[in-house]
């Protein structure tokens, strides 16, 4: 102990120090000022005399530190109230966490962090304690509107969002999520309406431009969409998914340069297989093959399991390299068996080819899929009339025009396959009953028959 002036040895005051002779801070453990002499005085003591604890503490048997307050009293019970769920003791939000408003707020933000992790499950869960906690509180059920949304529940979105609305009628994050939630549930109409009520309180965020007009382009209101997607991009020119949207309403309304304009940029962007393939369907339906097949091939480069660049580049190519197009056609099915279009349109660029045994086998696989229609049926139709089947044939394009009842082409066909029975009746008849001059005269007709089997 180091004596200082004052003291009742001559000295003012007293500084504890440790055995080593360091100085020690006059704080406890608890980090409040406290006067050190008793206790240390006790310390030391005990260490000369060669005493030990039984428990293993150094702190002395006298009551420290001091008493608490009323005060620490009450922030002491706060936790435990909360966890009765009472409110707190206090009345107000001076101590962390004690009011319940306080808890649903930070189980809120806890979903928020799941949320982004991906973690829906946990999201509701913290979601459903926050507002049974929180009634009012917003971002609770904003936060449970969106993981809702993602799991595939839009109606209970939309009620989650409606809460959120009236529990904070003014936030612009409350009103954009509800029209995403009536976007996924279908309500276009109402998707607009909250869209344009998010923009009223602000119109500098361009997601919610974006969001109207995608409800628009479901509504076929491609000029009003096309407006909203000027005004998004004028507020955010880089973000390339809006340029990809430009470019597909410009599409739709018959703007084909344009188009094609607003993918490039979206590639330029960001060249991920999204742009690439917007650009290649885009540059098809301008005729631009051999452009449609680079971008395809640009997107197979970065992921060979991407089923419909497989498919675009088989459309470009089914003209002018049929066998390759069968072979796209064929890895497409391999990413994705469920694909009715592919099998559909293997059967037709394999029809062309005289592949009718595949032809009958991938138009089956399609109608499985995606069930009958009138231009498939009369896809294997002609197939079984090639093959010489005229009664399948003839049973295919009957159920076509039942289907479409004003074909053309399946009446024209079903016409001409039940000629071609009656023809294969005329010659059976005479090589059954004649000699064999009869039999050899009715399977040269049958030859020419089949000859002829092009509907």
């Amino acid at each position: 102990m180091v004596l200082m002036p004052g003291s009742p040895t001559g000295r003012r005051d007293s500084v504890p120090v440790s055995p080593t002779g360091r100085r020690v801070d006059s704080v406890s453990p608890g980090g409040r000022k406290v006067d050190p002499r008793p206790y240390y005085q006790w310390l030391f003591d005990r260490r000369r005399s060669g005493e030990s604890s039984p428990l293993g503490t150094h702190f002395p048997p006298q009551p420290w530190p001091s008493p608490p307050t009323p005060s620490m009293v009450r922030t002491a019970s706060a936790p435990a109230d909360l966890h009765m769920g009472q409110p707190s003791p206090t009345g107000v939000g001076s101590v962390l966490l004690s009011p319940l408003s306080d808890a649903a707020s930070f189980l809120a933000k806890a979903a928020d962090l799941s949320l982004k992790r991906k973690d829906v499950g946990h999201a509701l869960h913290c979601c459903n304690q926050a507002v049974s906690l929180g009634p009012d509180c917003g971002p609770a059920w904003r936060h449970r509107a969106c993981a809702r949304l993602q799991a595939g529940q839009a109606e209970a979105a939309v009620e989650d969002a409606s809460a959120a609305v009236l529990a904070e009628p003014l936030n612009v994050h409350s009103w954009e999520t509800r029209t995403a939630a009536k976007f996924g549930s279908g309500d276009y109409d109402g998707a607009v309406e909250d869209a344009a009520h998010a923009i009223s309180l602000d119109a500098w965020r361009p997601s919610l431009w974006r969001r109207r007009a995608l409800a628009r382009v479901m509504l076929k209101e491609y000029g009003n969409a096309k407006e909203d997607l000027d005004k998004a991009l004028h507020l955010d020119p880089k973000h390339a998914a809006s340029w990809r949207n430009r470019g597909a309403v410009r599409l739709a309304m018959s703007d084909v340069p344009g188009a094609e304009s607003d993918a490039s940029r979206a590639v330029k962007l960001h060249p991920t297989v999204d742009s690439y393939l917007q650009r290649a369907k885009i540059r098809l339906e301008g005729g631009q093959n051999a452009e449609a097949m680079r971008d395809c091939t640009a997107a197979l480069r970065r992921d060979r399991r991407e089923a419909d660049a497989w498919y675009l580049r088989a459309v470009a190519r089914k003209h002018t390299d049929p066998a390759g197009a069968v072979s796209d056609l064929s890895q497409a099915i391999s990413c994705d068996p469920q694909d009715a279009e592919a099998w559909k349109l293997r059967a037709e660029i394999q029809l062309r080819r005289g592949k009718y045994e595949e032809v009958v086998e991938d138009s089956s696989e399609a109608m499985r899929l995606n069930g009958a229609s009138a231009e498939i049926l009369c896809l294997r139709g002609q197939a079984q009339y090639r093959r010489g089947a005229y009664q399948s044939a003839a049973a295919d394009f009957e159920e076509a025009l039942q289907d479409d009842p004003a074909s053309e082409t399946a009446a024209k066909l079903l016409e001409r396959a039940k000629e071609s029975l009656k023809k294969l009746e005329a010659w059976q008849l005479p090589a059954l009953a004649g000699g064999l001059h009869s039999f050899i005269e009715s399977v040269h007709t049958a030859r020419l028959l089949l000859k002829d089997s092009s509907p």
